[in-house]
């Protein structure tokens, strides 16, 4: 007998299987959400194609040539399925004068599944978890872990290889890690959240295993080790304006697990407090933190230890909202047991100052002194870029000790057909690399960029010109300098569907205060769109670099391209 909710339900039961699936073999991780998947699932659109083709050819010119090829070409395809509007199976090839690649979904090194329902969520494969910076910090494992969030409440366990086994090789120079034993980790987390208060702990245990290495590397320093990390919170509001909060944790870490009676034990403590003021449009707080010397959880890559930190903060809006201003300072005290002969007193601090006087203008400050990640590149590596296929690296991260930014804007009319836009930006950031309390020749770098920009849109004709002018100094082992012009040009034609893009720059080059280049710049970039799914391209760059000390260069550029979506 037919039954169409039994069939409808067997769809749906073997479209989540097949979204389980397919995920795990097509992509590194997932989030999945059962009602979600419910309700996007659809019998009718139970198999989309969307993909498309491009050809592109480029010639390139140089004086002098470094051995590139004056003529390449790529031929390029890809196509997706989706599958009940729920899967996604993608396909590619490459074919180009240097050769043919190709990619279709296949089983990844790593993957993870986080499907949810209501306030469950499951976690399944190579994954991360958070209970708290001094216990379970994002160490990623291989297992699986559990969030329940019912009502107020916030509960967690988790399983899983921390660590795998990995044998001492000699000949193996290209790990940081020279050996390591096998570790297996499990932690728990309980908080409880109500209006005025709440309170948690979590803990993690992990052990490494002895066995799992055949030759045991002890000469590199490395033995097998347990770690019992605990971490207990609080906090509660007073008065509805004054908030207090608390955070201990002790960390048990067993060093070398074949040394009897626990003798190679030792005993971690933190301490984190503190108690802030919000009233109406501002608030303001004080804090504290202590991190014994050493102290070390298996749950987290790198621990800041040894160290005390007095901060206080303030943030507040003022002028009916207009204008905003949040400060953060402190100090910040190392060599707590005073083992080194010196000891170092750091200030820390941050600061954020925005106004908005109008709907028009708009001015920012920013500065913080705390340590951070971030890519740093000149503004003229792009100026200067003339390789047009070339992608510039932006996954290089250094770590700042010193970041500063102001801008301001200006936006008005003039008519109705006229929309100009003024700005001006600067930004600094200064990294300094110590080691042995000594900085090296090469290990402090300053980069200060800036640029005062003009444009204006010019509505009824769809034309856009621009200027800018921009400067750059950078410091390391020698002082570099670069500034110049910029003008660019755009304009669109046939209702935007040809559009005209092109731009002019020239800049010094100053190193050491002697100028030792000029560089001239000239791209442009002709685009047509046919019928939404067909679009035509040419595109081309001219530099020209004359040096005062080294060999003029000239390089060109041309690109041809045609692409078909569907």
């Amino acid at each position: 007998m037919y039954r169409p909710d039994f069939v409808r339900k067997t769809f749906i039961s073997l479209a989540v299987l097949l979204c389980l699936l397919g995920n795990a073999v097509s992509m590194t991780a997932q989030s999945l959400r059962i009602e979600d998947m419910k309700k996007n699932f659809s019998k009718e659109e139970w198999f989309k194609a969307s993909g498309g083709v491009k050809a592109e050819g480029s010639y390139y010119a140089a004086n002098p040539n470094y051995g590139r090829p004056p003529w390449t070409y790529l031929l390029s395809a890809n196509v997706n399925f989706k599958l009940f509007n729920l899967i996604d199976l993608p396909f590619s090839i490459n074919l180009s004068n240097t050769g043919f690649t190709y990619a279709y979904p296949n089983m990844p090194n790593r993957f993870a599944l986080h499907p949810s329902y209501k306030w469950i969520t499951l976690h399944v494969g190579d994954i991360s978890m958070t209970y708290s910076p001094y216990t379970l910090a994002g160490h990623q494992f291989t297992g699986a872990g559990i969030d329940l969030t019912p009502d107020h409440w916030q509960a967690s366990v988790m399983f899983g290889r921390l660590q795998r086994a990995v044998e001492y090789n000699p000949e193996n120079t290209s790990t940081t890690v020279p050996a390591c034993y096998k570790r297996l980790g499990t932690g728990a987390r309980l908080r409880y959240d109500h209006d005025v208060f709440y309170i948690g702990t979590n803990v993690l245990l992990a052990k490494d295993y002895e066995k799992s290495l055949a030759w045991k590397p002890d000469s590199l320093g490395i033995k097998p080790q347990q770690n019992l990390a605990t971490d207990f919170e609080a906090g509660v509001t007073i008065a509805e304006c004054v908030k207090l909060s608390g955070e201990y944790a002790f960390s048990f870490l067993e060093r070398d697990l074949r040394v009897a009676e626990h003798q190679s034990v030792n005993f971690y403590q933190a301490f984190k407090a503190g108690i802030h003021y919000n009233k109406d449009s501002y608030s303001v707080g004080i804090g504290y933190e202590r991190i014994d010397p050493e102290y070390t959880s298996l749950g987290a890559y790198y621990f800041n230890n040894d160290l005390e930190n007095y901060t206080a903060d303030f943030a507040g809006a003022f002028l009916d909202g207009k204008m905003s201003l949040a400060v953060s300072v402190g100090v910040e005290l190392n060599n707590l047991e005073e083992k080194w002969q010196d000891r170092d007193l750091r200030f820390i601090g941050s600061a954020n100052w925005s106004w908005q006087p109008n709907e028009s203008t708009s001015l920012s400050l920013n500065y913080s002194n705390f340590q951070t990640h971030q890519n740093v590149k000149s503004q003229f590596d792009y100026i200067n870029q003339y390789d047009i296929t070339e992608n510039l690296d932006t996954l290089t991260f250094t770590q700042l000790s010193h970041n500063a930014g102001a801008n301001a804007s200006y936006r008005f009319s003039h008519g109705e057909n006229q929309d100009h836009n003024l700005n001006f930006n600067a930004s600094l950031q200064i990294s300094t690399d110590n080691y042995n309390d000594s900085i090296p020749e090469t290990g402090r770098n300053t980069m200060f960029n800036s640029g005062l920009s003009h444009s204006v849109n010019f509505k009824e004709q769809q034309l856009t010109l621009g200027s800018s002018l921009n400067y750059t100094y950078s410091q390391n082992i020698v002082d570099s300098h670069f500034f110049g012009p910029s003008l660019t040009l755009g304009i669109g034609f046939l209702e935007k569907t040809l559009q005209w893009n092109t731009s002019l720059s020239a800049n010094a080059g100053m190193t050491n205060a002697n100028f030792d280049r000029v560089i001239a710049n000239a791209r442009t970039t002709l685009a047509y769109t046919l019928l939404k799914h067909h679009k035509f391209s040419l595109s081309g760059v001219v530099q020209h670099q004359w040096r005062f000390t080294n060999t003029n260069t000239f390089n060109t550029n041309a690109t041809l391209s045609y692409a078909y979506n569907f």
